[in-house]
């Protein structure tokens, strides 16, 4: 989503112009803001998507099969539709690449190469087929497993630049 993409570019000069300026704490006060903005911005599309998915899948496609798919009306055990799975997921996404652009600025994105490998090939796939194949949650699953993922993803980041 090249939205989240802007954050992480804004985010990865500000913080490094601070850092340049020897201004460790406007570094800081710079990651939070970024934080905040991001998650209030990301809050707000993820509604917006939850309550629009099905006009905005409509415009991709007008099949009857996929429509149902993303209609609130197919949810995970009588309670998470699909729509919301998906709204939900944008959170963390976006504040996973809002971090990336602090580690840029701190260059240290080789390290958060690693954690990003690990949260997308290690914990992603092993939970897609957790809740895919074994807890047979079908299409739900991906996207459960996207949000853990992204999360972990995101925590992780935040420890490094906390080291």
């Amino acid at each position: 989503m090249n939205w989240s993409f802007g954050f992480n570019q804004s985010t990865c000069t500000l913080v490094g112009k601070r850092i340049g300026q020897k201004d460790v704490s406007g570094a800081k006060r710079v990651s939070r803001i970024s934080y905040i903005l991001t998650l209030i911005s990301f809050m707000i599309a993820s509604v917006t998507i939850y309550l629009n998915l099905i006009f905005f899948s409509s415009i991709l496609s007008e099949l009857p099969e996929i429509l149902a798919k993303v209609s609130y009306d197919n949810r995970l055990f009588g309670k998470f539709s699909l729509t919301f799975l998906i709204a939900l997921t944008f959170i963390p996404d976006a504040m996973k690449y809002s971090q990336i652009g602090v580690l840029k600025a701190l260059g240290i994105q080789d390290k958060g190469l690693l954690t990003s490998f690990v949260g997308n090939w290690f914990f992603n796939l092993s939970f897609m087929y957790l809740f895919i194949f074994c807890l047979d949650f079908g299409l739900h699953g991906i996207w459960v497993s996207k949000s853990i993922s992204d999360t972990f993803i995101f925590i992780s980041n935040v420890i490094l630049v906390k080291t």
